[in-house]
């Protein structure tokens, strides 16, 4: 029933999603062929209107990312709580396959999401051009970012922005499920409990994050020794702050899933 319910799931963010995101690759492929490939990085002319593109770029990349969140969060308090949720409860399935159906269908999407966005991106940016002055000073530019220490091969690059994306969509679609949970609780306006909700459960980690990075020392980019060992300090600084993100962003996960799950069990209020 689980494979069912998954399958279900995702066809029915599907019908949306496959559309917005394939505007957006149109809309990238659109900007690299009319405006970033013809930019010439050596003779620098009409830098102004290169930064408007890119700032509008910018705002459509976050308007589908955006809209990406907003249709799982409506898929899941449709689905479960509105009207449509007294014929999913006759189902032979029970609250935690639904739940879990949920979960990894709004995680493949958001995932989806994420590394299309990081792929758009990089298409935009990543020009002929660009790829020849980064090839011809490299080691320059890692020099001038403190990066020098950092192993930065393409496939661990990509493995770790894979994995980082995988994690951090499922922690986004647990919190998003959370707060519509918990927004139930508030009878007379569970929508506007669920955006407190989840105002309130993102502050709480922020602080919580903010306190164990600085609990490590690394909010600090301020390096005692001398400048040779800079760059190697600042590469230990990064991967140390995403090891402890990524952490931190699988505790959260856990602890929420168990919460949505524990509310779950009790007596739903349906619109």
């Amino acid at each position: 029933m689980l494979k069912k319910l998954i399958k279900y799931d995702l066809k029915s963010l599907s019908r949306f999603l496959i559309i917005i995101h394939v505007f957006l690759l149109l809309a990238a492929a659109a900007v690299r062929v009319f405006f970033t490939e013809r930019f010439n990085l050596v003779k620098i002319e009409g830098g102004a209107y290169l930064a408007l593109t890119f700032i509008l770029f910018a705002l459509l990349a976050s308007g589908v990312s955006f809209a990406t969140e907003i249709l799982i969060a409506i898929r899941f308090y449709k689905n479960l709580f509105s009207n449509e949720g007294y014929l999913t409860h006759t189902l032979p399935a029970t609250r935690k396959q639904h739940l879990a159906a949920k979960t990894i269908a709004g995680t493949f999407w958001l995932f989806i999401d994420q590394v299309l966005l990081l792929v758009s991106l990089f298409f935009v940016i990543a020009t002929s051009d660009v790829v020849r002055l980064y090839s011809e000073n490299k080691e320059a530019f890692l020099a001038e970012l403190d990066l020098i220490g950092l192993d930065l091969s393409s496939a661990k690059i990509i493995l770790f922005l894979l994995l980082f994306s995988l994690i951090n969509a499922a922690s986004s679609v647990i919190m998003i499920y959370a707060s519509i949970v918990i927004g139930q609780r508030f009878q007379s306006h569970p929508i506007l409990g669920a955006v407190i909700s989840y105002l309130g459960i993102s502050t709480v980690f922020a602080v919580i994050s903010a306190a164990v990075l600085s609990a490590f020392g690394l909010f600090s980019m301020v390096f005692d020794e001398s400048e040779t060992a800079a760059g190697t300090l600042a590469a230990n600084h990064v991967v140390s702050t995403l090891n402890i993100s990524i952490i931190l962003s699988i505790a959260a996960a856990v602890i929420l899933y168990i919460i949505t799950q524990g509310l779950m069990k009790r007596k739903l209020d349906l619109a």
